[in-house]
């Protein structure tokens, strides 16, 4: 175990089974707040990191805004794929969820081109 995780002070994931957000740039998991690990939490993340290659938020780990094309285009495209394989299988809200992050980030997308 890294003295990173040892020096933190984390819930017991057998009794709270939540993911911390990866990649926060952090040099501490004190203080850090836990999500639920789901498909809409999936979506968000994917599509954060579409953002950041879009130039639209900082980079987490750099603090800089760094745009990277090719990079929002991949995760873009990971966004579709996920919703080729999850056709007929989510929920209303979670298909809507996707559909809404899928369009926005293509609009964005293209618009930055």
């Amino acid at each position: 175990m890294s003295d990173l995780i040892q020096s933190a002070e984390l819930t017991d994931p057998k009794k709270d089974s939540r993911l911390v957000y990866p990649l926060t740039g952090i040099s501490s998991l004190q203080g850090v707040r836990f999500m639920e690990a789901s498909f809409s939490t999936l979506l968000m993340s994917i599509g954060s990191s579409a953002l950041i290659g879009l130039g639209l938020t900082e980079n987490p780990t750099s603090g800089q805004i760094e745009k990277d094309l090719k990079m929002a285009e991949f995760n873009i495209d990971l966004l579709k794929v996920l919703e080729s394989k999850t056709r007929g299988n989510l929920t209303k809200e979670e298909s809507e969820f996707l559909k809404n992050i899928l369009s926005d980030l293509q609009m964005q997308f293209v618009n930055n081109k």
